[in-house]
């Protein structure tokens, strides 16, 4: 059998010039994961790795996040699915100050990734007078392929969310390792996004919204 190779280079950072690649020849860098094609006039990159992976990122509004209402859920309390009365027009989960509430979202984990990041988009529904604190807890479930769906894992405590000192919209990033997590690349895993609005840190009276999450992988 023959064995057809491209050029390649290994090197980071290194991108092929027009006189390593004649027109219509391709090259890769096997470090960076990226792939390219000679026009003779110009090098341009094909694709490369985290192009492909960002079709795997993952979002949703307030009213596309699963209600966990049943003891199949690790916390059986939902948040409240409401408008934002500042704008009705947007919808949000309300989360109370004094329960752990939740909301869910289903994901394929992708293959050859290992961090998870993920965004949310959120406000106070009553501007405190001092900046606040809110706990915000993650938990994740397999759901196996041919064998029995798994457990819930334990809580995983995100990094603390500050909440101003207004009801104006704001973005917390958080970036976890899936060894962190105890997830698998290539699995589908159920989430739940909970507050812990009982935890003596988390200082915010009044319900936290949340309009928005994103999560990406890399």
């Amino acid at each position: 059998m023959n064995t057809v190779k491209i050029k390649r280079s290994s090197v980071a950072g290194k991108v092929p010039t027009t006189e390593q690649l004649v027109a219509g020849e391709i090259g890769m860098n096997t470090t960076d994961e990226k792939m390219y094609f000679s026009s003779g006039a110009n090098i341009v990159e094909l694709a490369n790795r985290d192009a492909i992976i960002e079709k795997y990122n993952f979002q949703y509004g307030a009213s596309e996040l699963d209600t966990p209402n049943d003891s199949n859920w690790s916390v059986n309390v939902s948040a409240s699915n409401i408008q934002d009365p500042d704008n009705t027009s947007l919808p949000v989960r309300a989360f109370d100050d004094t329960l752990e509430e939740g909301v869910g979202f289903l994901i394929h984990v992708p293959a050859s990734v290992s961090d998870f990041k993920i965004t949310l988009t959120y406000k106070a529904a009553t501007a405190p007078g001092t900046a606040k604190d809110v706990i915000l807890k993650l938990y994740t479930k397999a759901i196996n392929i041919g064998s029995a769906i798994g457990s819930w894992s334990s809580a995983t405590v995100l990094d603390t969310v500050v909440i101003s000192t207004d009801t104006n919209y704001h973005m917390f990033t958080q970036t976890i390792t899936l060894a962190t997590l105890g997830l698998t690349a290539n699995q589908i895993y159920q989430f739940e996004l909970t507050r812990d609005g009982g935890n003596v840190n988390d200082t915010l009276v009044g319900d936290f919204h949340l309009l928005n999450t994103v999560v990406k992988f890399s």
